[in-house]
């Protein structure tokens, strides 16, 4: 019968014989959900209609004009864009 502190040391072993071969090691492995690619593309396609949208609204156009700042926006289309 294998004692409890055989089978952490057999274990430890393993896992280290696993982490040595090329790919196995999980603190270097990086997993993508794919899901996050698919909300990063709708999140800029929201941004590109935001920015458009921006671009022709008179109260951007005013903020615009009044601080002298070509990338202000309105309250709305700031919000907009920040998420909120």
């Amino acid at each position: 019968m294998t004692s409890t502190r055989e089978k952490k040391r057999i274990a430890r072993e393993g896992a280290r014989a696993l982490r040595a071969k090329p790919g196995w090691d999980p603190a270097r492995h990086q997993t993508e959900d794919a899901g996050d690619e698919a909300r990063g593309a709708v999140r800029q396609e929201h941004v590109a209609a935001a920015a458009t949208e921006a671009a022709a609204c008179a109260a951007c156009a005013q903020r615009r004009a009044e601080l002298g700042d070509e990338t202000a926006l309105c309250d709305e289309h700031f919000a907009a864009l920040a998420g909120g």
